[in-house]
This record gives C-alpha cells, structure tokens and sequence, in this order.
C-alpha cells in the first residue's frame, strides 16, 4: 500500500492528506518517511486559514489518553509543533476540554512558535490560560476566538457563595480576566481579528464594567491596575457579543485602525447611565465615532429595543456610523414599539440592492419598500432612495434557478432591458410603485431616486408622470429622478 502511494504525486497525496482529519493524518502517515513527513507538516501549513485546518479538538470519540499520545507525537517533533498555525478546542464537543486545555497552555506552548489562530468556544476560565492567553496576543496570535463558557461562570458564582476562600479565589480570577479585557483593547495586543463572546457574563465577573469609568466603584477595582488602557493600533475587524450595548461605547475609546464591527447585544441596546436608571435623559460619553474610529467601513448591530429611550440611543448610533460604507440592523421589538418610534419621521433614505442583477432574493427587497413606510411612517414627506440601476423598487425579473445558471440568466435579462417590451413593463411597475407610495403615504411631497436607466426610457417615464400625476413637477435624467407632488 504505501509504495502505491508513494508512486503518487505530491499533489495528489496532498489532496488525499487534506481530506484526513488532523489525528487520522498524524497516526497514520506521520514517521513512514521523510517525504510523508513533509506533506504532513505542508499540510498544517498550507491549510491555514481554513475551517478544518490545524488542531481540532472537538471530537468525543477519542479517549484521553488517545489525545495526549498524538499531541505529544506533535510537540516531541519541532519539525511538526512549528507547522501548527491553528488551534481549534470546543468546550461544548469535547469531554476533555478542561484536562486537554490545562494540558496544552504551560509550559509546552512554546513549541507552537508559529502559532497565529486559537479557537477557544464554551472554554473554562483558569488562571494558567488568561495568562497564556494574555502573552500569546502580546507576542504571538494575530486571531482570537474566545468564548467565555456559561458553566464555568455559574460554577465560580456558587464558589464565591462557598465561603471566604472561595471569594478570595474568585476575586483573584476575577481581576485576572478583568485586566485580560483591558489588554485585547491596549497597545499589549498584535491581534488583527478578535471575536469575543462574553453575553454570559454575571454578576461576581462583571466583565462589562472592567473598561468603564463607572467601575471605579467595583468592591474589586482597587485591586486592577490603574494605568491608562493605551490603544490596541492593530485590530482591525471585531466580532463581539455582549449583554448590554454601553460596552461597546468603552471599546470605541481603543481601537483607532478598527475597519469592521459587528455587535450581538443580549439584553438590551442602552448607554450605561440609562440602564443602571441613575438618569432618563440620553447622553453619549463620546462625542463622534468618526473622530474615534475613521478607517470604519462596516458595521452590524443585532439588538433587542425593550423601551423608547433605547430607540433614541439607537438613533444616536445610527447618526455615528453615517460614513461606514455597509451597514446591517438585526433589531428584535414589538410592533407597537417600532410604529411609536418611528410614527414621527418625515424624511428617510434608503439604499435599495439593483433589481436586475444579483440573488432572487436581494432582487426582491424593495418590493416591500411601500407597506413598510405605510405601516411605520404614515407621515414621511420625502423619501431618497439610492440604487445602482433602474428607478423602479418592485423588480419584475424573473426568480434565476438553479444557481449555477444564474450569471448566464443575468446577462442574457441585461441584454433584454432594452427592447420595447422591456421599457412597457419598466414604465407599467414604475406606475404602480408611485401610485402606492401616494395612496400610503397622504402627506408625501418629495421623492428623489440616484440610480441608473437606459436614454431611451428618460420620455416614456416622462409621459408616465405627466398622465398619471398632471399636477406633479418631475425631473428626470439618465442617473436621477425627482418628482415633486
């Protein structure tokens, strides 16, 4: 079998390699020979970046004694260890994770010299691996995926309870990780992304107020070190999920170079004085985002909105991020919230996907564009939509399945878009979006549209206008449409 495989090219035998799980690879093609060892350490190198690639623990069909024996395989080699870039260890698959965790960050770690990427999910929180953890950022990693397990939490909460040892130790840790958080945001971190999952954090942690001026009155703030948190210059995307959303304000404060944010808020979206109820008056504690982070280019926020004044620090926000290029809104209310809070605009912008070309469902969106003004805005005067395309939001391309055709279905509809049969329909649809958006809307005065239509749809639009609405005032050109009413 293995002069068969040795027969083999080294691109074919990579190929079968990469399709082995990390262990299957190591038990059995590892010390066959020198050739085999190679692309096995390729393997580990080559694969960086990648969901499978590295060491993964996360496998329950392997007993412990089993792990150990192929991870000291690994670390007794240096030609292996220095081929590991990536360390992937679930809290929540493996039985093992606290015995193989203390195992792997001591002393040993320094084999993994070129370690970058470390996954640590459902982890349990020790002093060794916040320590670990805390020079890895420092020296080593350039990406951290760390979730802080609910477990372990809810066990040193109990532990606390125990008695004045047990309160002793938890606040000795609790300090530990405190101080650990301000690091990830200081000029002691190299890493480029960092997903941080901290929405379990209790009451005995209080993880949340460790970058807040307001925990200079935490039972344990005398005990952490009181230097100036410097600014982390590296980071550029982070992914975090917290439980209140005045975290992400003290975060704000270090991260110069940040480029996308993306934010999951557990309870509630709301600015610290609000949620602690100590004033109902809304007041950021930073002046201009932009002025804090420039270089944003994305950001998404998954939030609940519980009450009105949480709508005003949304909007707040929202004012903050106007020069981001992408921006997501996952936001859980009730209906009745979401009409009492908007019920007062008069002026939206919309920037709408292109109804020609693109996904059946991103062609689809503006399709709802008209119910959801009259549900939420019933008193909008002017509405700005921008588009890459057409000026009609109700797309009448037809749904492109399966997928592999989509592209060749695409252009062949692009080529079509000319043709009279093709600017009747566009004149037809672009009729009834204007006749809804009036019937919805009683004090509409104003659209305007940036987007991007053929020359010879500019009359036949016109015609469209003057018949169907003779008091209106309307301009049209090639790359905007205003119509006033």
């Amino acid at each position: 079998m293995i002069n068969t495989l040795e027969s083999l090219a080294n691109e074919i035998l990579l190929n079968i390699l990469s399709n082995l799980t990390w262990f299957e690879m190591i038990e059995s093609f590892w010390s066959i020979n020198k050739r085999f060892n190679s692309l096995v350490c390729s393997i580990f190198s080559i694969n960086y970046g990648r969901n499978k690639s590295g060491i993964i623990i996360s496998e329950t069909d392997l007993s412990l004694n089993k792990y150990q024996l192929i991870l000291l395989s690994i670390i007794s080699n240096s030609n292996l260890s220095i081929s590991i870039q990536r360390i992937y260890i679930d809290g929540a698959k493996s039985v093992f994770f606290d015995l193989i965790s203390k195992w792997i960050f001591q002393e040993n770690l320094i084999c993994f010299i070129n370690l970058k990427s470390l996954i640590l999910t459902r982890c349990y929180l020790s002093e060794i691996l916040i320590n670990n953890l805390s020079l890895l950022i420092q020296y080593q990693l350039d990406e951290l995926i760390l979730t802080i397990d609910e477990d372990s939490l809810e066990m040193f909460y109990y532990e606390y309870d125990s008695g004045k040892n047990g309160r002793d130790q938890v606040q000795k840790l609790t300090v530990i990780c405190q101080e650990f958080i301000h690091q990830l945001f200081s000029s002691k971190c190299q890493l480029t992304p960092l997903q941080l999952d901290i929405s379990q954090d209790n009451s005995v942690f209080q993880i949340h107020k460790c970058l807040s001026s307001s925990s200079s009155s935490d039972i344990y703030s005398n005990q952490i070190d009181s230097q100036l948190v410097t600014n982390c210059m590296t980071l550029r995307r982070l992914h975090i999920h917290v439980i209140h959303g005045y975290f992400i304000e003290h975060i704000i404060e270090h991260v110069p170079a940040l480029e996308i944010l993306s934010v999951v808020i557990g309870d509630s979206l709301a600015q610290e004085q609000l949620y602690h109820m100590k004033t109902k008056k809304f007041s950021s504690t930073i002046v201009n985002w932009y002025d804090k982070i420039s270089k944003l280019k994305s950001f998404t926020l998954n939030s609940h909105i519980l009450v009105d004044s949480q709508f005003e620090y949304l909007k707040w926000i929202l004012n903050n991020v106007n020069y981001v290029e992408k921006l997501k809104l996952r936001l859980h209310a009730s209906d009745k919230l979401r009409k009492n809070a908007l019920n007062s605009v008069r002026y939206a912008e919309f920037c709408l996907s292109s109804c020609h070309s693109g996904s059946n469902e991103s062609t689809r969106i503006g399709k709802n564009l008209v119910s959801f003004l009259g549900n939420y805005t019933p008193y909008l005067q002017t509405l700005r939509i921008w588009r890459p395309d057409d000026f009609p939001w109700t797309s009448i391309r037809p749904e492109f399945r399966p997928k592999w055709r989509r592209q060749k279905l695409t252009d062949k509809w692009l080529k079509s878009l000319t043709t009279s049969q093709s600017i009747t329909e566009h004149v037809s649809i672009f009729e009834y979006d204007l006749s809804q958006l009036i019937q919805q809307l009683k004090q509409f005065t104003f659209l305007d549209i940036y987007g991007r239509i053929d020359r010879q749809k500019i009359e036949p639009y016109r015609s469209m206008i003057q018949r169907r609405f003779p008091n209106s005032r309307v301009d049209i050109q090639i790359g905007r449409f205003c119509l006033w009413f």
